[in-house]
């Protein structure tokens, strides 16, 4: 149908668990949807992999595989091959919309897509943010923007 593509700073939690909920949301309700879901980090090193807590944090709520997650910075093939764009941040959105501005009609927030307003989903991984919490929001949100999400991809390909 086709692809999803969730985004952050540096692709070791939001974005990768964003990906990873997308992922088992679909396998549960529409195995046979053919979405594509992947991540990317607008600031992120290739290669480095999710921090033990929130893997240990994603394992503990049903979302296997990030152990096995590496991180990959955004660039011009990845962001041509999505078909809508995700991201975490006001900033994210800002900083694809300045490198790629080609592809602004793709480009979204997470927030937007989930609750139709705009706020920022915060890192976890920095210090004296709730890590639960936001995971949890994470799921939440891609959950509820999941119906839109397939609405907008079957019109992409119409």
């Amino acid at each position: 149908m086709g692809t999803v593509l969730y985004v952050c700073r540096a692709n070791q939690c939001r974005s990768a668990i964003a990906a990873a909920s997308l992922r088992k949301f679909i396998r549960e309700v529409a195995p046979t949807s053919g979405i594509n879901v992947a991540s990317a980090g607008t600031w992120a090193s290739q290669g480095a992999s999710v921090p033990a807590s929130i893997i240990e944090l994603a394992n503990s709520i049903g979302l296997p595989g990030l152990s096995r997650h590496r991180t990959r910075r955004i660039d011009y093939n990845i962001i041509q091959s999505a078909d809508i764009v995700i991201v975490m941040e006001l900033g994210q959105r800002e900083a694809i919309l300045s490198e790629f501005p080609d592809f602004k009609k793709k480009v979204y927030l997470l927030s937007e897509l989930a609750e139709g307003s705009f706020f920022d989903i915060p890192d976890p991984a920095l210090p004296g943010v709730n890590q639960s919490g936001v995971v949890l929001d994470i799921c939440r949100l891609v959950e509820k923007s999941t119906p839109k999400i397939i609405e907008m991809l079957s019109e992409v390909k119409n």
